[in-house]
């Protein structure tokens, strides 16, 4: 029944498995999982179907596989999870193709985004039929600065039918890939595709409002930026990320009109919400940060400090601290916020540390200095958004946009 299941299954028939098949009752709870986490991209509410499987089936290694990519998507930190089931599955025999996979999640948790790329790219040619690890080889080609290959990539697949109907992820990536690469028309055609597959997703009204940041089209982002706080709550895109990152591009592109009416609007968000969601520590550090790009340094400051205080050894609260510093010309505050953030780069850290690093050089107009922090963040794996996004659209480098060692460190590989 399993195997039949798995040749059925238009998410799973062409995906590397075992030689063994699975009890029937793990298949259904691994398949469950499966559609919770790559389907509707809820990592977290996935974990418990594949811990079932694995528990029901102990020869069945793919949910254990899974299990691990699900821990290194929902946080950084979840790394550690991930490490502890690739050293239990170590104990299992693996086909090699199971064994590929898991080496390359966690050759993302390390931050070796070139190994990932290349196993991803073995995996593809090992199952080619399968658009699940086309649509993976596409996302690492992308973080390996390769957004043109992205785009040769998805554009052979078929986001609205087999393994990737019903999931926006797609778009994501290509939206992505074509901002990188500067062709806004085809981001702006791709992103309406997505907005008219998945009209009620702020995840694909994200992708239409960017596109029109980048093609200078500011008042038309703004007069549709109240739509962002109309729509259900997304797994990955929350409104309060996603309003500051549409601001940051439009300044990115030079609409520094709109970017500060986009602010306003997203701090006056921030001040509309219940006090109990005001107060959870992702919220304050996101106001913190939007706090920061709208000019308002004391209160992002009071916000860092505070959460600073409260958790020490957290790079991204010293990192805004330290960026807070060398905005206001404090050279003695942001070296010794410097010195903390060396203190706080870890293993599995991915560069977080050394970002804020860099954005401190940055701001001190230490411009060599910035671009070789920032090109060891992401040599040792730095994803937030994605990748080089985050560094275009990022406050703290204006000044070095025109600079051309930076233009070269962002600019595509292929």
């Amino acid at each position: 029944m399993a195997v039949l299941a798995e040749a059925v299954d238009v998410r799973l028939r062409d995906l590397p498995v075992a030689g063994q098949p699975p009890r029937y009752d793990a298949y259904l709870a691994f398949s469950t999982g499966v559609e919770i986490f790559y389907g509707g991209r809820q990592a977290p509410a996935a974990l418990p179907y594949f811990q079932r499987a694995a528990a029901l089936d102990s020869t069945y290694a793919l949910p254990l596989i899974w299990a691990a990519w699900a821990h290194s998507g929902t946080a950084l930190d979840q790394c550690d999870s991930t490490a502890s089931i690739a050293s239990r599955l170590r104990g299992m025999r693996l086909t090699r193709l199971e064994q590929m996979q898991i080496d390359r999640v966690m050759a993302r948790c390390r931050g070796d985004l070139p190994t990932a790329y290349a196993l991803g790219r073995a995996l593809t040619e090992a199952v080619p039929r399968s658009e699940l690890m086309w649509e993976q080889l596409a996302r690492d080609a992308l973080d390996a600065d390769r957004p043109r290959e992205a785009v040769t990539i998805l554009e052979r697949l078929h986001p609205d039918s087999g393994a990737l109907s019903g999931r926006a992820g797609y778009y994501n990536w290509l939206t992505n890939a074509y901002h990188l690469l500067g062709e806004h028309d085809r981001e702006l055609e791709a992103a309406q595709r997505a907005q008219r597959r998945f009209p009620r997703n702020l995840a694909t009204l994200r992708m239409e409002l960017l596109a029109l940041a980048a093609l200078g089209r500011g008042r038309e982002v703004n007069e549709r930026f109240d739509e962002i706080k109309t729509l259900p709550a997304d797994p990955i895109r929350l409104p309060a990320p996603v309003m500051r990152e549409i601001a940051l591009d439009l300044a990115a592109h030079g609409d520094s009109a709109a970017a500060r009416v986009a602010l306003a609007r997203t701090l006056a968000w921030h001040a509309s919400r219940p006090g109990v969601e005001q107060a959870q520590q992702a919220m304050r550090f996101e106001r913190a940060e939007a706090y920061y790009a709208a000019g308002y340094a004391d209160s992002a400051r009071a916000i860092a400090a505070d959460l600073a205080r409260a958790h020490p050894k957290n790079e991204q609260y010293a990192g805004l601290l330290g960026v807070l510093a060398a905005q206001r010309g404090d050279r003695a505050e942001a070296a010794r916020l410097d010195r903390l953030l060396v203190g706080l780069e870890r293993p599995l850290g991915r560069g977080q540390a050394g970002y804020w690093r860099a954005c401190i050089a940055a701001l001190l107009g230490e411009r060599d200095t910035a671009v070789d922090l920032l090109a060891r963040a992401l040599d040792a794996g730095y994803v937030y958004q994605v990748r080089f996004l985050d560094a275009h659209v990022e406050p703290s480098f204006a000044l070095l946009r025109g600079y051309p060692r930076f233009q070269e460190l962002l600019r595509p590989k292929g």
